[in-house]
């Protein structure tokens, strides 16, 4: 071959009159091809010896002008491309082996930019050993490279949801339910990392029965059936708890073969305990209507015994009688208590503070914490002596007893001690600075160190699979924030918890307290006891022996059973007061009220009396009307005669 002929001189053509054949041949195909010199020493000769028409689709440029100046293709190069498209033409002139290369490059004519493969290889020709001749196989990839562009933003988007997503995690299962992939999420959600659930057929599931239609809903997917796509199931995290896992999963089919099974999985459990919450909200809620209800009927029941004992232990001068209806009183007043105790529990009750004995509140609650805490748990009282009293709402008093001990009985399954201590801090002459402290001990099994400041968060429960709500402790430390306290906890695993909580003092004594409290039954009147008072109460009993009481003591009483019969004996009769049940079968006393207001003097002393707690009345009663004393039945007579006093006292001092 002749120097002229390798260069191209134009002098002999290299394909020997098959140019048209070729050009044809090649511009059927999907790209550019061309033909050039190498020679050792000198590089790569311009003026090359073939180049396909379709060339200039690539650079704009037609064949045989791209090549005629030194860098006129390199320069349409992308120059993040220049270097990496030379080394490919050395390598593959020095290796001779087909070289492959990517690259950028920008037509001449419109400016646009192309993405160019371009596969390459040097043939040493015969006669020439310093010489190569290169071929290069352009194709124009552009669209290709868009679309694995897009795929790759689309992989990577697809990477961000599974790998990302803290709240779920996708997963795949072969055909024998083996674990083939799990995203990294899986770890934070469970605690195992993704090489402990790869292969994994199991998955760390519990001995929760939840679990069973889980794994036949499985199964029933690798068979290809899809009746149940989506399931719930319970696995243990790997720090010992339960972790409620709702699934989403179908079968994995290829040529009508179930291959696997692909799925997502989401944590509900903290979803499943705020509906337990709820669930548990309206049911305490219902019991509350019902303690209510029982609390109303109760008490109108207690109200006569009270009333007919008191009546008796007033009149009688017999001893034996005496002592029976004072029994009769106590026992009474113990049934008062429990309806009170059970109201607490339901949270029937308004924060109505006034100076409390701790140390006799303890007392009082000591047999129903006991029946709460069960036969194999002893209740052991360490009481101070002369604790000062704090200023408090009893019925949410009793409601942290009753919550804690609910705690207690749980924690201590194999039975116990619990023990209440009280004491107090700071020196008793500084008032400002005086504590009550209240202590709180059980021998249960006690709470890890972790967990310790997250007990008082509501709906944090240790306990959810047992029905915990965790609602306990959040109202626990409420109720002690809302009497300016504070509440603190210690634990040891294996040995217990012990509850500290400290009240400020309020000026004055327990005994004081206790002998104020004590000021319920029958009493000298601290007035001439004369005067016509109207008594409407729905209850035969209660209405006859409240009569029989204020008659006893020297009043003129007229009594009514409806409204309708209270509203007529208004228009026939005058009277000093009134004294009126809520809720009545016409009606209501607050109706009563109305029409006292409307036909009598404005300020009438008026005393609603109702067998529904304050914090508990029917219809959504809240407030009640100015210069109206309620009391919640069941009433002392001592309780109920000053009542009146005060109130005939008042319309006394009125001028005019």
């Amino acid at each position: 071959m002749k120097q002229d002929t390798i260069q191209g001189s134009g002098q002999h053509d290299p394909i020997g009159g098959s140019r048209e054949i070729l050009d044809t041949i090649v511009e059927t195909m999907p790209g550019a091809v061309y033909v050039a010199e190498w020679i050792e020493g000198r590089g790569l000769q311009y003026g090359t010896i073939y180049e396909s028409p379709s060339i200039e689709q690539f650079t704009g440029i037609p064949p045989r002008e791209l090549t005629a100046h030194p860098g006129t293709l390199l320069n349409l190069v992308h120059p993040d491309d220049r270097r990496e498209m030379v080394d490919a033409l050395y390598s593959a002139v020095n290796s001779q082996v087909e070289v492959e290369v990517t690259y950028r490059i920008r037509n001449a004519r419109s400016g646009e930019v192309k993405w160019i493969h371009e596969r390459i290889r040097s043939i040493k020709p015969a006669g020439y050993s310093d010489r190569r001749v290169i071929i290069g196989v352009m194709m124009d990839v552009t669209k290709l490279r868009d679309a694995e562009q897009k795929l790759q933003q689309a992989q990577e988007r697809m990477r961000l949801l599974v790998e990302g997503t803290p709240y779920l995690f996708f997963y795949t299962q072969d055909s024998n339910g083996d674990v083939t992939y799990v995203s990294p999420s899986v770890e934070r959600l469970t605690g195992y990392s993704v090489e402990e659930w790869l292969g994994q057929r199991h998955w760390f599931t519990t001995e929760n029965r939840i679990n069973d239609p889980a794994r036949a809903a499985t199964h029933e997917h690798l068979r290809g059936e899809m009746t149940h796509p989506a399931f719930q199931f319970e696995i243990r995290h790997k720090n010992g708890n339960a972790v409620l896992l709702e699934t989403y999963e179908h079968p994995i089919v290829v040529d009508g073969e179930v291959k696997g099974i692909q799925g997502v999985a989401r944590d509900v459990t903290e979803q499943r305990r705020l509906q337990e919450a709820l669930l548990e909200s309206r049911k305490m809620e219902a019991v509350g209507r019902l303690a209510a209800g029982l609390a109303h009927d109760f008490n109108n029941m207690l109200q006569g015994i009270l009333a007919c004992a008191d009546l008796i232990s007033a009149q009688c001068r017999e001893e034996v009688p005496r002592k029976l209806a004072d029994e009769i009183i106590a026992i009474s007043g113990r049934g008062a208590n429990l309806v009170q105790q059970l109201l607490a529990y339901s949270r029937r009750q308004v924060f109505e503070p006034a100076p409390i004995d701790v140390n006799e509140l303890i007392e009082e609650n000591a047999p129903f914490l006991q029946r709460l805490l069960g036969d194999d748990i002893d209740v052991s009282l360490d009481l101070a002596e002369h604790l000062p009293p704090i200023l408090g709402d009893r019925g949410q008093l009793e409601q942290v007893f009753l919550n804690l001990a609910s705690n207690a009985r749980e924690a201590m399954g194999g039975g116990g001690t619990f023990t209440v201590t009280t004491g107090v801090s700071g020196e008793r002459e500084d008032r400002g600075d005086l504590k009550v402290i209240l202590t709180i001990r059980d021998q249960g099994q006690g709470i890890d160190d972790e967990l310790l400041d997250k007990i008082f968060e509501p709906y944090f429960t240790t306990r959810a699979a047992e029905g915990g709500t965790g609602l306990g402790l959040a109202s626990v430390k409420g109720i002690v924030e809302q009497h300016n306290g504070d509440i603190s906890v210690t634990s040891s695993v294996g040995e217990g918890t012990t509850f500290v909580i400290r009240f400020p003092a309020v000026a004055g004594s327990g005994a004081e307290t206790s002998a104020a409290r004590a000021h319920e039954g029958p009493a000298p009147p601290a007035r001439a006891q004369t005067g016509t008072i109207l008594l409407v109460d729905d209850n035969a009993d209660v209405r006859h022996s409240v009569r029989d009481i204020l008659e006893f003591s020297g009043y003129t009483i007229i009594t009514a059973a409806t409204v309708s019969q209270a509203s007529k004996i208004l228009q026939e009769h005058d009277f000093d007061l009134l004294l009126t049940d809520l809720q009545l079968p016409d009606g209501s006393g607050l109706d009563i009220i109305s029409l006292v207001r409307e036909r009598k003097h404005p300020g009438l002393p008026i005393i609603l009396m109702s067998g529904y707690p304050r914090g508990g009345l029917p219809n959504n009663i809240t407030e009640l009307p100015d210069a109206v004393l309620f009391l919640e039945k069941p009433v002392r007579i001592g309780a109920l005669l000053e009542a009146i006093n005060t109130g005939l006292a008042r319309r006394e001092a009125e001028p005019g």
